[in-house]
């Protein structure tokens, strides 16, 4: 009989998340829902001040500007390449910093070596939902008079020594698009308790037109699809398509699953990213906010199954287990010689992954003029496969997914 698949990832979005975007369409939002929201994030976060953004990427955009600064930002080269881009367009030169195995975030102790007098800030990445470099980056900008910018993304729900992530930086970001498991299918926001950039960045988004709602829209139709894509019986009947084409190589089967980032440099922001969040978005958040640190506990106990399964192979990489929240396991990295082998096996065994999108910015043509040499950026990115962990998720699915991994090995 044939196993169950289920999905790699089945997004975050509720029935009321597209009413809510129906709501917007009709005009029905009530109104102060933005300020009610920022206040919500907010008080949930400990910070004085939330903003809401268009996107997350602009958060750090308009964050950065805040400082009123220019010079050179260390970044870490794991991360979506229009984050690059907008550090060069909001002034800043960004400075790739290698990773530290098993982290999938910057070496804090490279990062060290890369400061020189036109450094003003770095930006640490909390990827995968891992607050591990949170600390050490904030002791090195204080020792070198830094600014600390935390790029929260897809940290949402994170706590260490009960700060929440993207309160420890002089700002932080948070994002809403719709992988997260707080979505608005687009949306950001920046926290921080700084008065000064708090008010320069709420002054620049109050100059924003409206949200483009015919993007907004499009892109709330895009996940409606997703989400019924990967509705159980749908998924049922579509992932025999799916596990046809990647066992028999089938590119254009393999792309409808697959998600790639635009690699390409900005030379300028586009349009529809500098805009107003619409209040159906807010509205989205808040109503999804509730659920968010069930949502990192099931993601724990995923991330538990697979620590304790996978730990100790000979040939793979994963990230050390810490359940106190700090590591919310947005996915449970894993870093082998060959993805691509290792995602075949796994899928044609009904284990359906994901292998890992965000790229090695350093190593992107479009950004060689900030090259710099990232063997381990560039060995995770060539390596990591994503197991899901997402909230209904089974976990007995977890173990058979840890199950699955360990058979690979021992062929």
């Amino acid at each position: 009989m044939m196993p169950m698949l289920t999905p790699r990832l089945r997004l975050y979005t509720k029935n009321i998340s597209y009413l809510r975007m129906l709501q917007g369409a009709l005009k029905l939002c009530a109104p102060g829902a933005v300020e009610r929201t920022e206040n919500i994030i907010a008080s949930y976060t400990k910070s004085r001040h939330a903003v809401l953004t268009s996107m997350g990427r602009m958060a750090i955009f308009e964050g950065l500007r805040a400082l009123n600064r220019r010079g050179e930002i260390i970044v870490s080269p794991i991360t979506v390449p229009e984050v690059i881009s907008l550090v060069h367009l909001a002034g800043f030169t960004p400075v790739f910093c290698d990773i530290k195995p098993g982290t999938w975030n910057m070496d804090v102790a490279l990062a060290e070596r890369l400061i020189t007098d036109k450094t003003v800030a770095i930006m640490a990445t909390h990827f995968y939902g891992n607050m591990n470099t949170t600390l050490p980056v904030r002791a090195l900008c204080d020792k070198h008079k830094l600014v600390m910018v935390e790029d929260a993304a897809q940290a949402i729900g994170a706590w260490q020594n009960g700060r929440h992530a993207g309160t420890i930086g002089d700002f932080g970001i948070l994002s809403f698009s719709y992988p997260k498991n707080v979505t608005s299918f687009y949306g950001g926001c920046l926290i921080t308790n700084d008065d000064g950039i708090a008010a320069r960045v709420r002054s620049a988004i109050a100059a924003y037109p409206p949200a483009d709602t015919r993007w907004l829209y499009k892109k709330a139709l895009a996940c409606a699809v997703k989400d019924a894509g990967t509705f159980g019986p749908v998924f049922q009947l579509s992932s025999r398509i799916i596990r046809y084409g990647y066992k028999h190589h089938i590119r254009s089967i393999i792309n409808i699953v697959s998600q790639d980032l635009n690699p390409a440099f900005f030379g300028a922001i586009p349009p529809e990213y500098v805009t107003r969040i619409s209040p159906e978005q807010a509205c989205a958040i808040a109503d999804k906010w509730k659920e968010v640190d069930e949502d990192v506990r099931h993601r724990i106990r995923c991330a538990e199954i697979y620590y304790n399964q996978l730990k100790g192979i000979d040939g793979l990489i994963c990230p050390e287990f810490v359940g106190d929240g700090s590591h919310t396991y947005l996915y449970f990295p894993v870093q082998v010689a060959d993805k691509y082998a290792l995602q075949r096996y796994m899928i044609d065994r009904y284990c359906d992954v994901a292998v890992q999108h965000a790229p090695n910015c350093a190593d992107l043509p479009s950004y060689k003029q900030y090259y710099r040499d990232c063997p381990e950026a560039r060995a995770a990115y060539g390596g990591t496969l994503m197991l899901p962990a997402y909230r209904g998720f089974p976990l007995e699915q977890a173990r058979r997914y840890a199950e699955t991994i360990r058979s690979f090995f021992k062929q």
